[in-house]
């Protein structure tokens, strides 16, 4: 907290000088001073991003074009390095320490921890996030590049153009499966338990007409490997073809597997309930017209005695008979409107019954639960199955014929790769695999 130097390597616009005197362990004692050229440099860096309003991308362009200028391992700059130095609170004068943290040793399966794998492990550090650095007390003027206030400019830069950022980015469900991969996000090794993410490599072909072009080629890579080869016997390429095709195969075996419910019963049951609908419906229409009718011929006849009062040859007082013909049309109002509403039930699409077409499926192996559709094939379409359910039989039973029946009568149509949100926020995917649609993802 005093803010001394006490090791590890020199930021970018330090260095250190032999002071020509000898510790306790007769090593030579260095000083922390500024380097007078990258220096310069780092003062460069805040000026194109406070006064000329660059971004990170175009301040490196800058530095590796026009100054040509490199790290001080001789790398090209890029904007993690330039994002590095602009976030050091070191170039206002503040040492910080606390930066990095080891990561813990981790029992796999109940093993003891063995010497190698405590080095490999150690070795890894982890990045601190910026509010949980230590810093010094107080600024050291010696090692100060730019002024607290420039400093402070940047980073409110740097936080309002990261929060437009995020506000454009898709949710995160939806970038899970950006790739066009079968099961981006969805596999771990099966050496590390580590996560499997899609690649892409790329590679220039030169055609005999002098023209290059670039082939890109997508592949699956261990995230534990890519890091560090020693904690994976992963290969570091894992072919689509082969995993893909793996995959599919026990898909096609799990499905075999699978006990087919006897629906006929269910399905007699539904036929009987829609004909015994559909009956009662035709009835309760015709009984509607018979009574719109009646009350068109009593509002016929309270017209014609409502004259004979006004010429007083009526028996009965013009007050009371405009009384029944208000009740009258009253009533032949509400007989219409549920004429028209049973009406236009009848004659929906919507109301097709899936339930004589398409039956329900279910089938477990092990843990893992299937549920999809029988019957959407003679129609033209896929069918449609729930990978690994959490929803009740039936809540998934319901959203299968509601989608069979959007489906059949055109109102939606599902693709590989389209989404679906049953809940605000909630999003599934369709991955169409061995001829079925199935929907992958979400809490449903």
């Amino acid at each position: 907290k005093m803010g001394k130097f006490t090791g590890g390597t020199v930021a970018y616009g330090y260095r250190l000088v032999p002071t020509g005197r000898l510790d306790r362990k007769n090593r030579m004692i260095n000083a922390f001073t500024k380097d007078a050229f990258e220096s310069g440099v780092v003062q460069d860096i805040y000026a194109r991003l406070i006064d000329h309003n660059m971004s990170l991308h175009e301040i490196a362009v800058y530095l590796n074009e026009d100054r040509q200028i490199r790290t001080r391992k001789g790398n090209v700059w890029n904007t993690s390095t330039l994002r590095g130095i602009l976030r050091n609170p070191l170039y206002k004068g503040y040492m910080s320490y606390g930066k990095t943290r080891m990561k813990e040793v981790e029992r796999i399966q109940g093993e003891e921890v063995t010497k190698e794998a405590f080095l490999d492990v150690k070795k890894r550090q982890r990045a601190v996030e910026a509010e949980e650095w230590i810093l010094a007390q107080q600024a050291n003027p010696d090692y100060v590049i730019v002024s607290e206030e420039r400093w402070q400019l940047a980073q409110e830069i740097l936080s309002r153009r990261a929060k437009k950022y995020q506000e454009h980015l898709r949710p995160a469900a939806d970038r899970t499966f950006k790739s066009a991969l079968l099961f981006p996000g969805l596999l771990e090794c099966g050496y590390c338990h580590g996560r499997i993410s899609p690649a892409v490599s790329s590679q220039k072909i030169h055609k005999e007409d002098g023209l290059t072009i670039r082939s890109h080629t997508e592949y699956y890579k261990c995230n534990t490997r890519a890091r560090e080869k020693r904690l994976c016997s992963a290969k570091s390429y894992i072919s689509r073809r082969r995993l893909e095709q793996t995959v599919l195969e026990e898909v096609r075996y799990f499905l075999d597997g699978m006990e087919q419910p006897d629906c006929a019963g269910q399905m007699l049951s539904s036929h009987k309930r829609l004909l015994t609908e559909a009956k009662e419906e035709r009835e309760r229409l015709a009984q509607l017209q018979r009574e719109y009718r009646k009350v068109q011929g009593h509002i016929a006849q309270f017209k014609e005695e409502l004259y004979k009062a006004v010429l007083g040859e009526s028996v009965f007082d013009h007050k009371e008979i405009n009384d029944c013909l208000h009740m009258a049309k009253q009533r032949e109002e509400k007989i219409r409107k549920e004429a028209d509403i049973l009406e236009k039930n009848m004659k929906d699409p919507d109301y097709f019954p899936a339930s004589l077409w398409i039956a329900i499926r279910q089938g477990q192996k092990g843990d893992r639960l299937l549920m999809g559709t029988w019957g959407l094939r003679q129609f033209g379409f896929l069918e449609l199955w729930f990978l690994d359910p959490k929803s009740q039989w039936a809540e998934i039973h319901e959203k299968l014929y509601l989608m069979s029946v959007f489906q059949i009568t055109g109102k939606e149509l599902y693709k590989n790769e389209d989404t679906i949100a049953f809940t605000p926020g909630n999003i599934t995917v369709f991955k169409e695999m061995n001829g079925a649609l199935f929907l992958v993802g979400g809490d449903v």
